[in-house]
């Protein structure tokens, strides 16, 4: 085989291995055997037209480049750079936290960042506030829910969901450039039937908030995920 063809095969093989593994969803497929290789073959097809600046792409070539990657990472849950990612974290869990939801203005805005300013911070207490066009969702420890009840009118307050935990996923910068590492962490927690209250990320935090009696579950699920992560790497 000329040097010419062998370059064009790895170059295809090469794409093939980085599409997938930036497809999270499409890695999913390949755990329960259940992979159409042509059909999955002629979906790449163009994305490798663009990538590779070709008209033309051989679909054996492809299907070839599928199976040896459909090899590759046989008993390997995950990619690479989510294993480097996930080897770098850490997890806190915190009960007794309380999830209120508020009408949008600028009175229960302001009576919100009054409650910030009253957060003992030293003391372990937490505090997440974040809005929407219509809302504003306050997370905190049930032993400040006074400073928002006292305040703020029943008529203004949405929703609240008491005895709940909160597991915090503290993360790696690199984070951002690891595809389907939240997609993966979240698959886990929710293959156990675990439904998520609410869900709040930062650049190097994923917050988690469960039901109580999912707190410690859910816990177990993150922490076995990167104890895992940590033998392999």
């Amino acid at each position: 085989m000329r040097k010419k063809e062998l370059k064009k095969k790895k170059s295809i093989s090469k794409a093939v291995e980085e599409i997938l593994d930036s497809r999270p969803f499409i890695k999913d497929v390949f755990k329960i055997n259940a992979v159409n290789y042509s059909g999955l073959a002629r979906y790449l097809i163009p994305i490798l037209q663009k990538r590779l600046e070709k008209r033309k792409i051989n679909i054996e070539g492809v299907i070839m480049a599928i199976r040896r990657y459909a090899e590759k990472i046989k008993g390997i849950p995950v990619s690479i750079k989510l294993l480097e990612a996930l080897v770098k974290c850490d997890l806190r869990l915190k009960g007794n936290i309380v999830d209120f939801t508020l009408k949008r203005s600028s009175y229960n805005y302001e009576t919100i960042l009054e409650v910030y300013k009253k957060i003992k911070w030293e003391e372990g207490d937490i505090i997440y506030i974040y809005q929407s066009l219509t809302e504003i969702a306050v997370i905190l420890d049930k032993k400040n829910t006074d400073l928002i009840s006292k305040k703020v009118a029943e008529s203004e307050i949405i929703h609240k969901e008491e005895n709940l935990a909160m597991i915090t996923l503290k993360t790696p910068p690199e984070i951002v450039e690891s595809p389907g590492v939240f997609y993966y962490l979240l698959g886990l927690i929710a293959s156990e039937g675990i439904s998520l209250v609410d869900i709040i990320s930062t650049y190097t935090e994923l917050v988690l908030i469960v039901k109580e009696e999912d707190g410690a579950k859910t816990y177990n699920i993150l922490f076995d995920a990167i104890k895992k992560a940590r033998k392999m790497k």
